[in-house]
């Protein structure tokens, strides 16, 4: 919103003024009364504003194409990092991309203005690669884990639920994944060879009433959130 704002009151100033309403609804007025055409108000407006638009569409900057520039520096090659948008949201990347792919994610104050950058966050999961301490990053499809070891370690993975598939024989786990919407929801791990898929974060707690291997987590309208089965012909639900 502030970006967006800064843009139209560079590039279009007239109409941006906060004393452009009130000229608009005097015009508009005039008209009513019939001292001034409609036609000859509009005219005085887009013969301005089409001025404007032209140089707009050749000069405003592409936010999404080069980002927008802060006073943060890449701690890998000391470049300058931008805000970037993707399919999860907005974050930080390196201004020489595709010369240095260096990324991060951040959180904003309550003015719209970058507090903290987030760092990888440590995990209790272990590289079946190299045995070295997987953290947990955010790429442009969600969350996952990476290796600690990385460059010289590239592995990665999904992010485990703890909660294994409930398709009679498959033996895979589900875990985190995300659309390519960049919406989350939670798959097994074995796709595609079983394609067995849900949106509610599941738990790795037995249904109380039906025995039901895991529960899921739903999110209610108001923000409350509740623990239910997810078999259909069971209606237990609690809140959480």
């Amino acid at each position: 919103g502030f970006l967006v704002t800064d843009l139209l009151t560079a590039h279009f100033p007239e109409i941006l003024d906060t004393d452009f309403t009130a000229e608009m609804e005097k015009g508009l007025d005039q008209v009513e009364e019939g001292a001034v055409s409609w036609v000859e108000l509009l005219e005085r407006f887009y013969e301005t504003f089409s001025k404007r638009l032209k140089e707009a569409k050749k000069d405003m900057v592409s936010i999404k194409a080069k980002g927008v520039e802060t006073d943060i520096v890449c701690e890998e090659c000391g470049s300058p990092m931008v805000i970037k948008y993707g399919r999860t949201g907005e974050f930080l990347a390196c201004s020489r991309y595709p010369e240095c792919k260096n990324t991060s994610n951040f959180t904003r104050d309550e003015t719209g203005g970058i507090v903290k950058v987030k760092s990888e966050e440590a995990t209790s999961y272990v590289c079946d690669q190299c045995g070295a301490p997987m953290v947990k990053k955010r790429g442009r499809y969600g969350e996952f884990l990476a290796c600690s070891g990385y460059p010289e370690c590239k592995n990665t993975k999904a992010i485990p639920t703890g909660v294994k598939c409930p398709r009679d024989g498959c033996g895979g786990q589900l875990v985190q994944k995300a659309s390519r919407r960049g919406k989350i929801f939670y798959g097994c791990d074995r796709y595609p060879s079983c394609d067995y898929a849900i949106w509610d974060r599941p738990l790795p707690e037995e249904c109380p009433e039906c025995g039901y291997p895991f529960l899921v987590e739903k999110k209610e309208r108001g923000g409350s959130v509740s623990v239910a089965c997810p078999s259909t012909s069971c209606n237990y639900r609690k809140k959480k």
